[in-house]
């Protein structure tokens, strides 16, 4: 039953931002910067951890669970450490999937060559 949800959940979330991309022409960076954002604030709510337990793949889709994981880090290392905990509480929750991903992207460096699209 978690498959199920947590395809319904991706699905809207991602069929959202497909529309407002569609319809207002809105370009994927500020749809980028927006998911980042939301999901730092569904990190306030407890009701999110909810969905976060029960549809874990939909509700921890790669940008919107960014910004969850940071939001929730950086409350929990607040609690702990105070005023320092905003600082070190982002990098402490976010770094092991920035360093996995600078460490794919160095591997297909290697693999592939990148090219220059022409502007014809």
């Amino acid at each position: 039953m978690n498959y199920v949800w947590s395809f319904l959940l991706g699905g809207i979330i991602c069929a959202i931002s497909q529309i407002f991309m569609d319809k207002f022409k809105i370009l994927p960076a500020y749809i980028l910067v927006f998911m980042v954002s939301f999901g730092n604030i569904l990190a306030l709510f407890p009701g999110y951890d909810f969905l976060v337990k029960n549809a874990t793949g939909g509700a921890c889709i790669p940008i919107l669970g960014f910004g969850y994981s940071l939001g929730k880090s950086v409350i929990e290392k607040v609690n702990e450490l105070g005023f320092l905990g905003i600082i070190t509480g982002g990098l402490m929750g976010v770094s092991a999937g920035i360093t996995f991903a600078i460490f794919i992207s160095f591997i297909f460096s290697f693999i592939f060559t990148s090219k220059t699209k022409s502007l014809k």
